[in-house]
């Protein structure tokens, strides 16, 4: 990956073969469908520079356990890691923007999940039929899509509480939906450290 700037559409889409990736510091772009189907895939850790993960750009790899975020990342894009059925963890940064809808739809082994305060938006259904996700911290004010987090065939999780600050959209959403609120600043297991990004946006 030496030197790319952007990964283009579907470049390595169900290359079942492909395990490992070396990015480079000059990543900018993972566009649309980029390792889509790439089965082999187990971990993956961005290298810092990156900006937008494209739609669907991982779907379906299913053998996909980890996944580091970059501080630079700004965008995820629609069922970015749809279908990721082995993920277990996501370590997001401060910076991340957006998470677009589906981005995590069916990430059924995603157990906890730790949202920066950076966020400002959560698409419609982005962590819709995690089956196993009984923990969300969220540290600041997202825009919230529908059943964006918590759902399952439309159902709340009954074991499902949310973590966010009093008088934000997180208490709004939780209130809504009938989900467990608590009340982060009375336990603040902080594990992102706020970072500054520059501000670039994905077209």
């Amino acid at each position: 990956m030496e030197g790319l700037v952007v990964i283009g559409p579907g470049a390595f889409s169900d290359c079942t073969e492909l395990n490992s990736i070396d990015w480079n510091g000059k990543l900018r772009k993972i566009d649309n469908r980029a390792f889509a189907g790439c089965y082999g895939l187990e971990k993956l850790n961005f290298s810092e520079g990156l900006v937008v993960i494209g739609d669907e750009a991982f779907a379906y790899c299913t053998e996909l356990i980890s996944v580091a975020v970059p501080a630079s990342l700004q965008y995820m894009g629609e069922r970015g890691f749809l279908g990721c059925e082995k993920l277990k963890t996501v370590n997001f940064s401060e910076g991340l923007k957006n998470i677009a809808t589906e981005c995590f739809r069916g990430c059924s082994k995603l157990k906890k999940i730790e949202l920066p305060e950076s966020l400002s938006q959560i698409g419609e259904k982005a962590f819709y039929d995690n089956d196993s996700m009984v923990e969300a911290r969220i540290w600041g004010s997202p825009e919230f899509g529908e059943m964006s987090i918590g759902y399952k065939d439309e159902v709340i999780n009954p074991d499902f509480i949310i973590y966010g600050q009093r008088n934000s959209s997180v208490e709004k959403y939780a209130d809504v939906n009938g989900i467990t609120f608590v009340n982060i600043m009375e336990d603040p297991v902080l594990t992102i450290t706020p970072v500054v990004t520059p501000e670039v946006f994905p077209k």
